[in-house]
């Protein structure tokens, strides 16, 4: 009879992804924003888009958001995707466009956030996280919810993902961010 083997992770699940500068984050910061009405090709809010020719993947991690003020009408929250083999072509980067999560490295994030762009492709609802509600933020408190996506969604050159609205938010009101890793093709 032989002694039974036991495997364990050394470190955290992240941890070697990110040692090796291949893990990346990106947010829009300070400066929140409002969404666009759901599929819309002319998108505002937070977009993370893999340029063409870049030669990684990104493979989302976690998506975190939070709306700081009660939305206008009830709508859907989510996550929307698109391809295009050119990529997105026009876009205004976001406060934090992409940078390592190794910190201090200085490794340089293939992917990049937008705060707005104007989105290829045809967009489909992916994940829906949740609702965005119209009640007072003092009587219908939502917390940052950060999604943790697990490697499940995989961006390649020309794609991207999105938060997703069925309505428009409040005013200046979303906060979010995207983790990723990115892997050569």
């Amino acid at each position: 009879m032989s002694a039974p083997v036991y495997n364990t992770n050394l470190h955290a699940a992240a941890y070697e992804a990110t040692y090796r500068k291949a893990t990346f984050f990106g947010s829009n910061g300070a400066v929140p924003s409002i969404t666009t009405v759901a599929l819309a090709a002319t998108y505002t809010g937070l977009c993370l888009y893999n340029p063409a020719g870049t030669g990684v993947n990104l493979v989302v991690g976690n998506v975190g958001y939070s709306f700081l003020v009660a939305f206008p009408a009830a709508a859907t929250v989510g996550l929307m995707v698109g391809y295009a083999s050119a990529g997105v072509v026009t876009a205004v980067a976001a406060a934090s466009p992409g940078a390592s999560s190794n910190i201090g490295t200085g490794a340089t994030a293939g992917g990049k956030c937008a705060l707005s762009a104007t989105l290829v492709g045809t967009p489909v609802l992916h994940t829906v996280f949740g609702a965005g509600l119209t009640g007072a933020i003092t009587t219908t408190p939502q917390n940052m919810t950060v999604f943790d996506m697990g490697g499940s969604l995989i961006l390649p050159p020309g794609a991207y993902a999105a938060i997703y609205t069925s309505t428009a938010s409040g005013a200046a009101s979303l906060a979010a961010s995207f983790q990723w890793e990115e892997v050569p093709v």
